[in-house]
């Protein structure tokens, strides 16, 4: 590191006269400029309370089927970064009432179970549901940071009692939920405070008709469709599913399946581009 921070400051010695922007004085300051570290997490934490009719399982019932079935999702998404990037999970539906919200909040909690640190975002600002669910008191989240222009967005993080989840709420409704969404400033909040997670879950709007969840999708390393069975019109699933970045979609969950059986393996393909197979989680009724 000497002889590269020498050689360095060698080079702007002979340039400076050129005009060209100073380097660091110290070798430290030259790891920080290149080096991004996690941010301080300054959230409180707060009480989770899901009412019992809500179908949390993973929390609630950790032992029964239902809970067991996200577990082995959560085993399969751990196997399939194995092979490419994944860590910021976009959770989308066609429409709404599918149950995003609901794989989103078990798929987060069986993840920090198994010892991950978990970052819930709750990325559908016009009609939130992630908190209610969770049974957590309303609490400011991204819209009233983005009314902070200095604020950083580490401090509007909660942190679930008792597990190793945290939560980024939709807080106070926006004026344009859009500005923010579409805002270079969001993005690069988000990354820098997915450093300190090892999964972050992102529960977006629907698909169709707002072009919200699109936003989402371009940020994460992937997406998990839902389609919640007799609900979602082919149609309608056929203009969601052609209007995703292909690549990105890692596999399609059904949700308030009919078959009650185990868990089931399946392909998708999209435009000959081969999708993983994920096994398809099967949730009696759930239709958040």
């Amino acid at each position: 590191m000497s002889r590269l921070f020498e050689a360095l400051r060698q080079s702007e010695n002979e340039s400076r006269v050129a005009g060209t922007i100073a380097l660091p004085e110290s070798p430290e300051e030259l790891i920080q400029t290149f080096c991004t570290d996690p941010v301080e997490l300054e959230g409180r934490t707060v009480d989770a309370k899901p009412s019992s009719n809500g179908h949390l399982v993973s929390l609630t019932h950790e032992f029964g089927l239902a809970a067991e079935k996200f577990r082995v999702l959560a085993t399969r998404l751990e196997h399939l970064r194995s092979l490419k990037p994944l860590k910021t999970l976009h959770i989308a539906s066609s429409v709404g009432e599918e149950g995003k919200t609901l794989v989103a909040a078990n798929l987060g909690i069986a993840l920090a179970k198994s010892s991950q640190r978990v970052l819930l975002v709750e990325g559908d600002l016009r009609k939130p549901q992630l908190t209610q669910l969770l049974g957590v008191p309303a609490e400011p989240g991204l819209c009233d940071w983005h009314r902070e222009p200095d604020a950083e967005l580490s401090r509007f993080v909660l942190r679930l009692r008792g597990l190793n989840v945290w939560l980024l709420t939709a807080g106070n409704p926006p004026r344009d939920a859009r500005e923010i969404l579409h805002s270079s400033r969001l993005r690069e909040a988000v990354s820098q405070l997915a450093l300190s997670f090892d999964w972050v879950i992102i529960d977006s709007p629907p698909l169709v008709p707002v072009a919200d969840a699109h936003v989402w999708a371009r940020m994460a390393d992937g997406t998990l469709l839902v389609v919640r069975e007799g609900k979602t019109p082919r149609k309608v699933l056929t203009q969601a599913l052609e209007s995703l970045d292909n690549p990105r979609l890692v596999g399609v969950i059904l949700n308030d399946a009919s078959d009650s059986g185990g868990i089931h393996y399946e392909h998708y393909s999209l435009d000959s581009e081969r999708v993983e197979a994920m096994p398809v989680v099967q949730a009696k009724g759930s239709g958040v």
